[in-house]
């Protein structure tokens, strides 16, 4: 992870899930002192603000917690990092370059970077059944 230029070196995590959450937490506890004097960014991109705990499903279907508490804001998470809430549009391996389209403007920005971790995992396609997003779990 050497920048160039006298810049600080770029990692972005696309995602943030539990990879994402478990890849930074790791890359925290080993760059801790680069990221004190500020020789390394990092930047996570992900569509949403929450991340999603999956467990105590049976717990909020039942009614015993409401399904809020299984929601952890990104920023507290993330807490050393820039959050950018939005969307891979596209990548150029060769440039290093990710476009980002915005969740609030859905504009394109562009993200360079020196190291990226592709972490998106998975999402349930709700919209594939007809009322499930609505009505379903």
């Amino acid at each position: 992870m050497k920048s160039t230029e006298n810049r600080p070196s770029r990692i972005v995590i696309l995602g943030g899930g539990y990879v994402a959450v478990h890849a930074y937490r790791s890359l925290i506890r080993g760059i801790s002192t680069r990221l004190k004097h500020r020789a390394v960014e990092i930047t996570v991109v992900c569509p949403m603000r929450f991340h999603v705990f999956h467990g105590w499903t049976a717990e909020v279907l039942e009614g015993i917690i409401p399904p809020s508490h299984r929601l952890s804001p990104l920023a507290s998470i993330f807490k050393k990092a820039r959050i950018l809430y939005g969307e891979a549009a596209s990548v150029d391996l060769n440039s290093r370059c990710l476009k980002v389209k915005t969740i609030e403007n859905e504009a394109l920005e562009l993200l360079p970077y020196d190291q990226l971790l592709i972490a998106t995992g998975s999402r349930d396609h709700t919209e594939r059944v007809p009322g499930m997003s609505q009505n379903g779990w």
